[in-house]
């Protein structure tokens, strides 16, 4: 009943019910990692008894700070949050529009994921795929080759490897 509040936020503006500036002002900036700029400001609404800081505390003025940091910690969090979503867009789109076949495959050789370009390659469809060891898709004069590159892998000595390999389609054509 004796303060009112506002929140602004690059160029939104969150106030209290019954909101109003009056002279006695506490406030505290803050700017988010991609450099918006906000604000808090409380205002008591009837002139108060003069304490730390007009009429506010000492420990007000930690608060008002202290909501000031939460507030940008949550607001970069949403920022990245939003770039990973679109980050992975990105990916998403990249790896399913791709020209190649691309396959993710897990560490004891199961096909993970596979776009549609690899799955018009190899024959199968996608749900056929999932699951399935490459070896069972791999010619068997290169089966050795790779595994030696995913064992080097898993074991640190390389951090990526790319090859181009012979595999057998569904309809056992090479």
């Amino acid at each position: 009943d004796v303060t009112a509040a506002r929140i602004t936020f690059h160029g939104l503006e969150y106030k209290t019910p019954k909101f109003a500036v009056t002279p006695w002002r506490q406030s505290a900036d803050f700017t988010t990692t991609d450099g918006k700029l906000g604000s808090i400001e409380v205002y008591y609404l009837d002139e108060m008894p003069p304490e730390a800081e007009g009429p506010f505390l000492a420990e007000e003025r930690n608060l008002i700070n202290s909501l000031a940091e939460m507030l940008k910690v949550y607001l970069d969090r949403k920022l990245a949050e939003e770039a990973l979503l679109e980050s992975e867009e990105r990916f998403r789109v990249t790896f399913e529009q791709a020209p190649v076949g691309i396959t993710h495959v897990g560490p004891d050789g199961h096909f993970l994921k596979a776009n549609g370009k690899f799955c018009d390659i190899i024959g199968y469809s996608y749900e056929e795929l999932i699951g399935r060891k490459f070896q069972d898709v791999t010619c068997v004069y290169d089966v050795d080759s790779e595994v030696e590159y995913r064992d080097k892998l898993m074991a640190g000595r390389i951090h990526s490897y790319t090859i181009e390999k012979r595999d057998i389609r569904r309809d056992g054509s090479p």
